[in-house]
């Protein structure tokens, strides 16, 4: 079973995650170490990005996903799931390449354990400060 970010859910409540609490940096578990962080955006196509961008904006806004497809795979060969999120008059979807990490994050977030507090800039910015 997956450790809880430090200062997890007390009686129901979730945490606010934050890059420096995402990325380990507080001695909690990482969903990504820092270098890790990095090395997944650079290993994906611009249209990737900008689907993990807007996956991770949609958590930050608070939208209720559909929990993601099954895993499927990319003309490219990547597994990948794809997430459906709900806004009042649209429903945007992100296509979020595997990594055990990223699923992590939704799958807390879905479960209402964390809230997250960041913008994907934010997570480079921060994995940044070790380079």
């Amino acid at each position: 079973m997956d450790e809880a970010p430090t200062g997890a859910s007390n009686g129901g409540n979730a945490i606010a995650l934050t890059p420096i609490i995402f990325l380990g940096k507080d001695g909690s578990p990482p969903y990504f170490t820092p270098k890790d962080w990095l090395d997944y955006g650079k290993s994906m196509a611009p249209s990737d990005v900008k689907h993990l961008k807007r996956g991770i904006d949609a958590l930050k806004a608070g939208y209720r996903n559909d929990g993601g497809s099954d895993l499927m795979v990319d003309v490219a060969g990547r597994q990948y799931i794809y997430y459906t999120f709900f806004k009042a008059k649209a429903r945007p979807g992100a296509k979020i390449i595997a990594h055990a990490g990223m699923f992590r994050l939704f799958n807390d977030y879905a479960d209402g354990k964390v809230t997250i507090l960041f913008t994907m800039e934010e997570l480079i910015a921060e994995a940044n400060k070790e380079q």
